[in-house]
């Protein structure tokens, strides 16, 4: 009966598990079409209030030197295949890097740039992309957005709140760097930290 009741539950967990990859794997889709879009508008667009080619190299000059997207956090999952921090042998791809963060904190824009897209993901939960030229960075799991398509944003401008549960001292959010179609390590577009 022991053996029964761990099966099941170990078989709930992978179900739940396969369910949040799942929707990671939908959201990063969402994200992934979003960037097209925006790629798709730059070639239309002839007078813009920003340079893209300009600030595709003034983004790619700051290679190394972009602060954090927040100030107060802990990096809780890397860039690339991972493995599932509780079920050993799962593995999933991740496109940024996840970091935890306290109540209240901050989400700030790494460099100026378009919000090209506010993306509401399956949780309701929003992400916001900021285009920089070629360069995107993608910032998720935002309770609370302040700017909407089409604003500018400035370097180190807060751009809205991570959602944080009710009963929880810290939240999650996935910071993105994309060049076109292809995700970035952010860890290193970013500072080093100590």
């Amino acid at each position: 009966e022991q053996k029964q009741n761990l099966v099941n539950k170990l078989s709930n967990e992978i179900e739940q598990l396969k369910k949040e990859i799942s929707e990671k794997e939908l959201n990063a889709q969402k994200i992934e079409n979003e960037i097209k879009i925006a790629l798709n508008k730059q070639s239309e667009m002839k007078n813009s209030e920003l340079n893209f080619d300009v600030l595709s190299q003034e983004f790619q000059q700051k290679k190394g030197s972009l602060d954090w997207p927040t100030d107060n956090f802990i990096i809780m999952s890397s860039f690339g295949k991972v493995s599932h921090a509780s079920l050993p042998g799962i593995q999933y791809i991740n496109h940024g890097i996840q970091l935890a963060v306290p109540r209240g904190s901050s989400i700030k824009s790494v460099y100026s740039g378009e919000v090209s897209s506010i993306i509401i993901q399956n949780n309701y939960l929003k992400s916001i992309i900021i285009d920089h030229g070629l360069y995107f960075t993608v910032y998720t799991n935002l309770g609370e957005v302040y700017f909407q398509q089409g604003d500018i944003v400035l370097e180190n401008e807060p751009l809205g709140l991570v959602f944080i549960k009710e009963k929880h001292k810290t939240g999650i959010t996935e910071f993105q760097i994309w060049k076109e179609f292809e995700s970035q390590d952010p860890k290193i577009w970013l500072k080093n930290v100590n």
